[in-house]
């Protein structure tokens, strides 16, 4: 099973061909960074290992006085693996940051992969909403972390309520923007 990182890596040489590891880092620290952070000692195993995969070949372009640099690209086994991962299932247990990653790259997705993409993210926020008590539905003491004798329980429960407020409000503008969303995919794909 090939890591977020793996396949990140396969989507922006899909999106940027003949991209250097140093490119692909910067590409990764300009656009999916708030999805998926790496540094150049991730990066470059991973094209490693997505090479010895065949998942992605690369060509040498010649430097004076150093060793040549590696250009990656896509193979057909890469690509296939791309439209793979692109088409199956998002774990939403640690929230929507796979589904967002998976998102960045939906133009490279076929309808189905996206429309399928959109209406487990849609499935997931109902679910979340339908709970009158927020996406846990437990309260910050019944976490078991709150000694009531040590905090404010007032200050704790106004924070609280505070915060869970937002975030149903920003889970249902999601759940809008995504209903739209999935209308637009209709007529653009």
């Amino acid at each position: 099973m090939r890591s977020e990182l793996e396949n990140t890596l396969l989507a922006l040489l899909a999106l940027h061909p003949y991209a250097s590891g140093y490119e692909l880092h910067r590409v990764i620290e300009e656009s999916t960074r708030y999805n998926l952070m790496a540094s150049f000692s991730q990066i470059y195993p991973a094209l490693r290992k997505l090479h010895e995969q065949g998942l992605v070949d690369y060509d040498l372009e010649p430097i004076k006085n150093r060793p040549g640099k590696k250009l990656y690209a896509l193979t057909a086994l890469g690509r296939t693996a791309l439209q793979e991962w692109l088409a199956s299932p998002v774990d939403y247990s640690r929230g929507f940051q796979a589904f967002d990653l998976r998102m960045s790259f939906s133009p490279l997705m076929g309808k189905d992969a996206l429309l399928n993409l959109v209406d487990s993210a849609i499935d997931e926020l109902e679910m979340e909403l339908s709970n009158p008590r927020g996406a846990s539905g437990r309260d910050p003491v019944s976490f078991g972390f709150v000694d009531e004798a040590a905090v404010d329980m007032g200050r704790l429960e106004f924070a609280w309520k505070s915060v869970a407020v937002h975030f149903r409000e920003s889970r249902a503008a999601r759940l809008a923007w995504l209903r739209e969303f999935r209308e637009g995919v209709e007529g653009h794909f």
